[in-house]
C-alpha cells in the first residue's frame, strides 16, 4: 500500500494505493505542504514503512538520533529501530551514507558514556535477567540446599523491594577532628547546609561528660558566687 500528496488540476490530494489500483483519495487540502503532512500523517495511523525520508531532518531528531545510539551500543536492535519509524530496508540503508547523521550519533554515544545513561541501561537490561538465573538455581536438586535457599530470598526481594531512602542533602553534615594531644580532642559536627538549629552533638557530649575533677572547682565558684554558700 501506498500514500502519496499528488497535485491535479493545481489542487492538493493524497492518494492511497495498492497494487497500482487508487483505492482513495483525501482532498483537496490548501497547500503541497498539508497534503504532505497528512500523507506522512495516514503512513503513521496505518504504520506503512516509508520509502523515502529526510534523513538531515531526521538527523535533528534527538529521539531518533538517541534511538540509533542505543542501537549501537546493542541496547535494542535493528527490527525495533524499523518498526518503530517505519522504515524499509532501502532508507535503512540510506542511513548510514549522511555524515551529519553518523556525527550525531557518535556525540550521542559520547554524552550517554559521560552522563551514565548507556550503563545504566545496560545494567537494566541485564539485571531483568537475574530471577531466570535464580529461579534456575531455586529448582535445581542437585544444588546446595543454601544456594536454593538464598535464592528464594533474593526472589523474594525482587519480588517486594523495600523502598530505599530518599538521599537528604540537608542532612548531610561535615566532622573535623583536631588532636590536641594526651588523648584530648576537639570535634566539629555540623550540617553542610546552614541551618541556624543546627547543634553540634560534640557540644552535647562535653556538657554531659564534664571531668570529674572539674565539678569541686565548679561547685566552689558557685559558692563564692552567692556569698559564700552562707545565708545572708
Amino acid at each position: 500500500m501506498d500514500i502519496e500528496p499528488i497535485e491535479i488540476g493545481g489542487q492538493h490530494f493524497v492518494t492511497i494505493n495498492m497494487d497500482g489500483r487508487e483505492l482513495n483519495r483525501r482532498g483537496p487540502f490548501p497547500s503541497a505542504v498539508v497534503a504532505q503532512a497528512m500523507a506522512a500523517q495516514l503512513r503513521e495511523l496505518l504504520e506503512i514503512p516509508k520509502n523515502d525520508v529526510d534523513v538531515d531532518e531526521l538527523a535533528s531528531n534527538h529521539d531518533f538520533v538517541s534511538d540509533l545510539a542505543r542501537f549501537s551500543e546493542g541496547l535494542c536492535s535493528q527490527a525495533t529501530i524499523k518498526n518503530r519509524w517505519h522504515f524499509t530496508d532501502d532508507v535503512w540503508s540510506k542511513l548510514g551514507t549522511n555524515d551529519t547523521l553518523v556525527e550525531k550519533i557518535e556525540a550521542e554515544k559520547l554524552r550517554r558514556i559521560r552522563n551514565g545513561a548507556s550503563k545504566r541501561e545496560r545494567a537494566q537490561q541485564l539485571v531483568v535477567k537475574a530471577p531466570n538465573v535464580f529461579d534456575a538455581i531455586l529448582m535445581d536438586n542437585s544444588a546446595s540446599p543454601k544456594h536454593r535457599i538464598d535464592a528464594a530470598k533474593t526472589l523474594d526481594g525482587f519480588a517486594a523491594p523495600e523502598p530505599r531512602a530518599a538521599h537528604d542533602a540537608s542532612e548531610e553534615r561535615y566532622v573535623i577532628t583536631i588532636n590536641l594531644g594526651a588523648d584530648q580532642k576537639l570535634v566539629f559536627n555540623k550540617k553542610i547546609a546552614p541551618d541556624p538549629n543546627d547543634i553540634d552533638p560534640n557540644d552535647v557530649k562535653t556538657i554531659d561528660r564534664a571531668p570529674q575533677e572539674l565539678i569541686p572547682m565548679i561547685a566552689a565558684n558557685k559558692r563564692e558566687e552567692n556569698g559564700g554558700g552562707q545565708p545572708l
